[in-house]
Order: C-alpha cells, then structure tokens, then sequence
C-alpha cells in the first residue's frame, strides 16, 4: 500500500484561523501561511486597473505604453510588454 492511502487528515476550518502566521510554528504551519499570504496578494492585485483595463502589481506597464503614445501621436506599440501595448491601445482609442 502507498502511503496516500492511509493519509486522510486534513486541517479543520478553526485550526487554520487558529495558526499565527506572525509566529508560524513548524514547517507545515509556515507552508500554510505563505499560502494564505500568496492568495491575499492575488486578491489585491485582480483588483487593480488601469483606465478601465485590468493590470498587475502597480499597473507601471500599462501607464508607461500610454504615456508613450500620447507623446508620439496617439499610435499603437508593438512592444515584447503586453502591458505597455495595452496602455498604448488605450491612449491610440482617445481615452
């Protein structure tokens, strides 16, 4: 038999808002916590936007392509940056 098959615990819901996260206590404990802290990351950053348009961390790509292209006339970029192409997209649109 493998051993998956006789691990069958699992952390109850008032265990995990027990864990300090300040203090974890043992690996699994810290596992847990970077966990907890990569899906509040996650949270924050789909909250972000740049004129309308979603962007990640500080929306630095999509601000630096609008920038750009208000000050060459408005155009299209057709950068390796997703983020800066979108910001020009959205300067190129009139907005």
């Amino acid at each position: 038999m493998r051993a998956e098959e006789f691990v069958n615990e699992k952390w109850s819901a008032k265990y995990k808002r027990s864990i300090n996260c300040a203090n974890p206590r043992g690996f699994s404990q810290r596992a847990h916590c970077a966990g907890r802290k990569k899906h509040n990351e996650d949270e924050q950053l789909d909250e972000l936007s740049f004129m309308g348009s979603q962007c990640t961390k500080d929306c630095s790509g999509h601000r630096a392509g609008y920038e750009w292209s208000q000050r060459k006339g408005r155009i299209h970029a057709a950068s390796w940056s997703p983020s800066f192409n979108k910001g020009a997209a959205i300067a190129a649109s009139g907005q």
